[in-house]
C-alpha cells in the first residue's frame, strides 16, 4: 500500500478541517504537512515534494482552481495525487476541477475515513515511483 512514509499535504483555511484530515491521515500511518493558504501550499508542494494534496477551493488568496493550475505547471514536483475537497458541490465547479488535473472530488464536509481511503486507493492505482 504505502510502504514508505507517504506525505500529504492538507490544504484548507478552516483550522478544524485542516486538523481532522490531518489527524486521519497520520492515525492511518501517513506523514501530513498543511497549508492554510494557496500561497503557502504552492512554497511547501515544492519543498516537500508530497505525494498527495487534500485541496479546498474557496481560501483567502489564491483560490483552489489557482493553486491546482499551479501545482500541473510545476515541473520540478512530481505529479503528486491531488483531492479536491471542497463545499462547493455544483456540478461545473467538480468538472472544472477535474478537468483542471484534480484525480477526484470530495464534498464536505465529508467522513474523513473515505478521504484517507479515496486517497489510498489513487496511490495503489499508481505505477511505483522512482525516489
Amino acid at each position: 500500500m504505502h510502504s514508505r512514509k507517504t506525505k500529504v499535504l492538507v490544504v484548507d483555511d478552516e483550522v478544524s478541517m485542516r486538523e481532522l484530515t490531518s489527524m486521519e491521515f497520520r492515525r492511518r500511518g501517513f506523514s501530513t504537512l498543511t497549508a492554510a493558504d494557496g500561497e503557502h501550499a504552492i512554497s511547501l508542494a515544492k519543498l516537500e515534494k508530497p505525494d498527495v494534496i487534500i485541496l479546498d477551493l474557496i481560501m483567502p488568496g489564491l483560490h483552489g482552481f489557482e493553486v491546482l493550475k499551479a501545482l500541473r505547471s510545476i515541473p520540478e514536483i512530481r505529479r503528486p495525487i491531488v483531492i479536491v475537497q471542497s463545499a462547493k458541490s455544483y456540478k461545473p465547479d467538480i468538472d472544472k476541477a477535474l478537468e483542471m488535473g484534480a484525480d477526484a472530488y470530495v464534498i464536505k464536509p465529508g467522513n474523513s475515513g473515505e478521504l484517507v481511503d479515496l486517497a489510498i486507493k489513487h496511490l495503489e492505482m499508481r505505477e511505483p515511483q522512482e525516489p
